[in-house]
């Protein structure tokens, strides 16, 4: 990650890895700049809208599953 801040596909992971250690804010995070750094990374989106579930906010969840 050092060398590559940016990189989504990792960013992506390290948020699937948080959520399925239900540490969601922490994948909430990591999700966020997956996202900031590929707008058109689906994955990114999906695990977005499973965590913000997660934490209770469906509305932003189904904002980002859509």
């Amino acid at each position: 990650m050092k060398n590559k801040p940016d990189d989504s596909q990792a960013l992506t992971k390290i948020a699937e890895i948080y959520f399925s250690m239900k540490k969601y804010k922490n994948s909430d995070e990591y999700s966020m700049k997956a996202i900031d750094a590929d707008k058109k990374n689906p994955l990114a989106y999906f695990i977005a809208g499973q965590t913000k579930a997660a934490l209770g906010d469906s509305a932003k969840a189904l904002e980002y599953i859509q």
